[in-house]
């Protein structure tokens, strides 16, 4: 199975890089405050920092792509901020889900806390402790063909 992003045609954002949820300073400062924005999403990846795979294209070492859900929904949310018609996902420490594959890990929101990230109180996400993630990670035959994520891994909770 291939998962593949795309943009559509109405879209008048773009992404930038992401905006770590303990800094408060850089591109984004200003914007935590006022800009806070949600993100939906049926998945997100994160680059394994300790495991790479052969590009068939390129033949060089590339990192291995893990492919992240949320436990019991088809679709959730991500933590934002937007500015000027860019936005970028909010990070934050890793969960136990994520943290065997990379140090940061985007700010994922559970049922309900959507409009804690668009409140005061925002900052009391910080910790993804308590949140279900299911990973997967790129099969072989996934790189040799280019596409995206295959089940192989089952699922892991927070």
């Amino acid at each position: 199975m291939c998962h593949h992003m795309m943009t559509p045609s109405f879209a008048q954002v773009s992404a930038a890089m992401n905006a770590r949820s303990t800094t408060g300073r850089g591109m984004w400062a200003n914007t935590i405050v006022g800009g806070r924005c949600l993100v939906p999403v049926g998945s997100f990846f994160e680059s394994d920092d300790r495991r790479t795979v052969k590009d068939p294209k390129t033949g060089r070492a590339r990192r291995l792509e893990h492919r992240f859900t949320l436990s019991g929904h088809r679709i959730f949310l991500l933590a934002a901020v937007a500015e000027n018609g860019r936005f970028s996902v909010v990070t934050t420490a890793p969960n136990r889900s994520v943290a065997g594959i990379h140090n940061r890990m985007s700010l994922v929101l559970g049922p309900g806390e959507s409009s804690v990230w668009l409140g005061p109180d925002f900052a009391s996400l910080a910790d993804r402790s308590g949140i279900a993630l299911n990973v997967e990670a790129e099969t072989e035959a996934d790189v040799e063909s280019g596409c995206g994520t295959e089940t192989d891994s089952g699922s892991a909770s927070a």
